[in-house]
């Protein structure tokens, strides 16, 4: 039943985008189905039986907003499966409230975003809160002041209480702050193409760097652990199909801004495009990381849903102008194909078929 209804929902939304259409119900339909499929989940996929035991046992072993949060639910008798739908619309509704605030779209954005990455943020709970509101955050970056910065610093507080890996997306802020300044951009390419090429000399070189950066923060004890178990494991080459991903991502972004500059007269889509170009410069410290552990590639898919985001902005823009898009929408479509192959490929059995076929509603 709940796959026949994802399929009506989902070509729902293709036909109206077709027919340029934008109906609010179709939409809501969408993203009804996705929150039906995040909150009630079957207990095989893979994660639920950690999730499970750190709400009842071990909930301040991780950070400390998801352990405030579970434990005040926990606290008031609210058993895992209802705290999974609470944490499902909170992140759902602060997604769907970031992407409105880049665009009004959000039948085009939810269409590509269900087929990647949705069915990882599914399993990965916290990271999903994280990625969420570091997209609201960005959305504050769009127009620079100091009420807007404020904002985006506190929402990246409250992303990094959900998952350490928010800690990087602080980054993007100093690129918008001194985004007058191309140095600042040139010497961080630089630093990833030098750390990248380390990377692959020598995995125990960047692991003193990246803790030495972390020293400076003080955020040592935090990330020391987790590296420490990550330099145990080996990466094959396999890590190309991950580099390449990344840079198809950011190529996607980067043309985006400056066909945006080159034909738009909006300021608004300007500054929108710079903070998503921002984000995805950030991203690119995934290729050095990636080398010490493929978990580290959830930097650069944190930052796929605004990559959509910059696409649907895009192809609103050379509809307008009449400029040709079908080059541009390939390179899209193939690096989307590409991401769902090397992330979904370790998942399909164990977490997508169970998601679909076995939901615990219908």
């Amino acid at each position: 039943m709940l796959v026949f209804t994802t399929i009506l929902a989902y070509f729902s939304n293709l036909i109206a985008a077709i027919k340029t259409r934008k109906t609010v119900i179709i939409t809501l339909f969408l993203i009804g189905i996705a929150f039906i499929i995040m909150s009630f989940v079957p207990s095989s996929i893979p994660d639920y039986a950690q999730y499970y035991s750190m709400y009842y046992f071990d909930y301040t072993q991780v950070e400390k907003g998801y352990e405030i949060l579970s434990e005040f639910f926990l606290k008031r008798g609210v058993d895992y499966s209802s705290f999974r739908i609470v944490t499902t619309l909170i992140g759902i509704t602060t997604l769907s409230i970031a992407i409105y605030r880049f665009t009004n779209d959000l039948s085009k954005f939810w269409m590509l975003y269900f087929l990647f990455p949705f069915f990882i943020d599914v399993i990965q709970v916290r990271n999903f809160l994280m990625m969420s509101f570091a997209t609201l955050a960005a959305s504050f970056l769009i127009k620079i002041n100091f009420k807007n910065v404020l904002i985006y610093i506190c929402l990246i507080i409250i992303g990094s209480s959900f998952q350490n890996a928010g800690l990087f997306f602080f980054i993007p802020l100093l690129f918008m702050l001194f985004r007058k300044k191309k140095i600042i951009k040139q010497l961080f390419v630089t630093f990833i193409t030098l750390l990248s090429i380390l990377s692959i000399l020598s995995r125990s070189l960047v692991y003193s760097i990246i803790y030495k950066i972390m020293s400076i923060v003080g955020a040592e004890s935090m990330i020391s652990s987790k590296l420490t178990y990550y330099m145990n494991g080996s990466v094959n080459y396999g890590f190309l199909l991950y580099w390449l991903a990344i840079l198809f991502s950011y190529a996607i972004v980067n043309y985006s801004l400056r066909a945006v500059l080159e034909h738009n007269n909006s300021q608004l889509i300007a500054s929108k495009m710079a903070v998503i170009e921002a984000f995805s410069l950030t991203s690119l410290l995934s290729l050095p990381l990636i080398i010490v552990s493929l978990d580290f590639f959830r930097i650069a898919r944190d930052i796929f849903p605004l990559v959509i985001v910059a696409y649907v902005l895009m192809v609103q823009t050379m509809k307008q102008k009449r400029i040709p898009s079908l080059t541009y929408r390939c390179v899209f479509y193939a690096n989307l194909i590409l991401n769902i192959v090397i992330v979904y490929r370790v998942i399909w059995n164990t977490g997508i078929f169970p998601m679909l076929f076995e939901n615990t509603l219908f």
